[in-house]
């Protein structure tokens, strides 16, 4: 073992220390040297077993690298909990290494070393022990000057012997003093027990694993959607912590400290979700020495055959959440990039619920994190189109956001170069994915204040159908006169107008939804849908400056949908162009009742009528009735076809206007045979108007139709009956008084 002045003397020199802080540190090592081997001790050892996963001492996988003598920054791992001690023992993650090799690692000449003589000790009272680690064993104990417990850290006496354990035990210290940030345990003192182990104080941490907090939620949710854990932690909280964390090893990073075992059981999480993040053990000094990364690079990227063999130098960490360049030895371009790979693989089990490398045994996971990438997020299961985060076509979960998912993946690229350039930088996607998700609730919010009024907007439409109906009747049985029919018609005016009222709301809480989230799917399609209605009514007015208002704002609200959304958006414009029954059926004058011979027409319909002749004088509606049925049919059948046959004067004509209709050019040689293959083409809705002066010929051809055609349907107008067979007739009467008030 070195002398006192051999370690004090390497000490100022990688420290930087002045010739006062040199004799202060001698002093404390001598003391150290002098009392190691004495038999009392305040705190005796109860003989607990480490925990494998904070075993930090051996090889994972190769040969032992021979250390440096001065101060190294390859820190043991060791670990300061309340009440996770006995979870971890029974855990089985592979265990950490502890790394010797840091060559070009040194701490920077900035830490000061006071120590504490033996009367400090009396200022302790022991609690009992909270937990055994790799390297020491935690107490908790009374600091009866400042009447409060904290937590005591005390070296191992079996580490005694090695000189290295006992350096990286006090770097530990020296180094986690330094990072004075409130997500990192404070340390209080550093001093020598009479038995000549060194220990420090620190807050006592009280919470859980963040291992625990994401099982936790995703044992609450399920494939399709998260849910919050029993103690109401939701998936968005977790995210969160994790954007914590980053700030929390951005600011590590701006003092030159890499964490090097970041995990999630080394992520405290406690009661109002303040976040610690703890065992900076293994954490290393990043000088301004360190190689250039695209250099070194290339001996992990572009020379793979050597990493066959077992590395010759230590590995330490967690191999579940290692970076290719941890995981394979080569620890002279460990720096920065290794933690955000780290931060990744936290990411990463914060999304999937368990770790980027899982496997058999440590070396089976340790062969994956050297060689291979973690299974992708977007190979775990289906996804849908519903606005979430996940767009159509990508194979991933629809409960993961998929922006999360390219975060991770770009934080645990293999390739160094190609990770962020800083965990900052990690931090402010994450934050910024969190921003948005955020406007996105507070959009959504509106969005169901939208539906509301759209559900209002509904009720109030049964309404005024119903009363109008009501009031109709009455004008019926007791004439204009009828005080209570008048009073049953203003009943229904009212729910029209709190009808238009919810519609109006609806749309400006649409509009104020798309105020606190821009591109928020299920606004814009609903607003779509909204302009597709008012397209409908200026097509129908001719308003050519309100045409040209609604197709833009059709084309803007389709921009923030998904392809698919997109796509069907647009097949329903070009279906309303291109839609004669449709545009017939707008061009014509709003449909005022007539309720009673559509509730008929749909009876017979139902009924599996296939001859149904709309009978009525000139001018009572028939044919916009029959244009009305065949654009509701339209949306449910779309071989529908609108023909009007006022200018049929043959057989022949009614064949060649029904073939135009059908947009079909007819066999000059047996146009009869033509159309009747035509129309046998699966189901067929036809609407033929105008029948009166070509009854006979049009009777005789919709015969032997029904006849041949099982799959044709057809609704006539005419102003008497066909009288064929099957034939359904619905009287059209004129208006009613009602009718006629509305429609003037």
């Amino acid at each position: 073992m070195s002398s006192a002045a051999d370690i004090a003397k390497a000490a100022r020199k990688s420290l930087g220390l002045s010739a006062d802080e040199e004799r202060e540190l001698l002093h404390l090592l001598t003391c150290f040297q002098d009392r190691r081997r004495q038999a009392s001790s305040l705190f005796s050892d109860r003989g607990h077993e480490s925990d494998p996963e904070d075993a930090t001492e051996g090889d994972v996988a190769g040969e032992w690298w021979q250390p440096n003598v001065a101060f190294s920054a390859g820190l043991p791992k060791a670990s300061i909990r309340l009440g996770e001690w006995e979870q971890r023992e029974n855990s089985t993650e592979p265990p950490q290494q502890t790394d010797t090799s840091n060559s070009h690692s040194h701490p920077r000449p900035t830490f000061a070393i006071k120590g504490a003589n033996a009367d400090s000790l009396d200022r302790y009272a022991d609690l009992g022990l909270l937990g055994i680690g790799g390297m020491g064993e935690v107490r908790l104990v009374r600091d009866e000057q400042l009447k409060r417990n904290v937590a005591m850290k005390i070296l191992h006496q079996r580490l005694m012997e090695d000189e290295n354990a006992v350096q990286r035990f006090i770097e530990e210290a020296l180094i986690v003093a330094q990072l004075q940030h409130p997500n990192i345990v404070p340390i209080h003192e550093m001093g020598w027990l009479p038995d000549g182990r060194p220990y420090f104080t620190m807050k006592p941490i009280r919470g859980r694993a963040l291992t625990q907090t994401i099982r936790a939620v995703h044992a609450a949710s399920d494939g399709q959607t998260w849910h919050p854990s029993s103690d109401g932690t939701t998936f968005r909280q977790l995210v969160r912590i994790f954007h914590q964390i980053c700030v929390t090893i951005t600011y590590a990073h701006s003092a030159g400290v890499v964490h090097r075992d970041l995990k999630p059981r080394n992520i405290m999480v406690g009661a109002f979700n303040d976040v610690l993040v703890v065992d900076w053990g293994i954490s290393k000094v990043v000088t301004e020495d360190e190689p250039d990364f695209d250099v070194s690079l290339r001996q992990l990227t572009k020379a793979p055959q050597p990493l066959l063999k077992p590395p010759t130098r230590k590995v330490i960490g967690t191999p579940a959440y290692m970076s290719p360049e941890q995981a394979n030895g080569l620890n002279e371009i460990i720096s920065f990039p290794t933690d955000t790979f780290a931060l990744g693989a936290v990411l990463y089990e914060i999304l999937a619920g368990h770790a980027p490398f899982r496997g058999g045994n440590k070396w089976d996971i340790l062969e994956q994190a050297r060689f291979n990438s973690p299974e992708s997020l977007f190979l775990v299961s289906k996804d849908s189109d519903t606005g979430k985060e996940t767009p159509a076509g990508d194979d991933s979960s629809p409960k993961i956001p998929r922006r999360l998912i390219e975060i991770c993946e770009r934080a645990m690229a293999r390739n160094i170069v190609k990770r962020y350039e800083s965990v900052d930088a990690l931090g402010n996607d994450v934050l910024a994915w969190l921003e948005s998700a955020e406007r996105r609730d507070r959009g959504i919010r509106e969005l169901e204040t939208a539906r509301l009024h759209h559900r209002q907007w509904q009720q109030q439409q049964v309404r005024a159908l119903e009363r109008w109906q009501e009031a109709n009747s009455l004008f019926k049985q007791h004439g204009g006169t009828s005080e209570t029919a008048w009073q049953v018609y203003q009943e229904s005016l009212a729910a029209q107008h709190e009808r238009d009222l919810s519609q109006n709301h609806y749309v400006r809480q649409l509009q104020a939804a798309l105020v606190h989230d821009p591109a928020l799917r299920e606004a814009h399609h609903a607003l779509a849908q909204e302009a597709l209605r008012d397209l409908n009514t200026a097509f129908g007015s001719g308003d050519s400056a309100a045409l040209e208002e609604c197709r833009n704002r059709l084309e803007h609200h389709a921009e923030f949908l998904s392809p698919a959304a997109s796509s069907e958006l647009k097949g329903q414009y070009a279906s309303l162009l291109g839609d004669p029954v449709l545009i017939q059926s707008i061009r014509r004058s709003t449909l005022v009742g007539r309720e009673e011979q559509r509730r008929l027409i749909l009876t017979h319909l139902e009924n599996k009528a296939r001859l149904i002749t709309l009978v009525g004088t000139a001018g009572v509606g028939k044919t916009r009735i029959a244009l009305e049925m065949a654009a509701e049919l339209r949306r449910e059948n779309s071989q529908t076809y609108f023909c009007d046959l006022t200018e049929a004067r043959s057989e022949l004509g009614i064949l060649q206007l029904i073939g135009g209709a059908l947009g079909i050019r007819l066999r000059d040689g047996d146009p009869k045979g033509h159309l009747r293959e035509r129309l046998n083409q699966g189901h067929t809705f036809l609407v033929l108007d105008n029948l009166e002066h070509i009854r006979v010929p049009a009777a005789q051809l919709c015969a032997v139709w029904l006849k041949e055609l099982p799959s044709l349907r057809i609704l006539g107008t005419s102003r008497i009956r066909l009288g064929i067979d099957d034939e359904e007739v619905v009287e059209v009467a004129p208006m009613t008084l009602l009718e006629a008030i509305e429609f003037f």
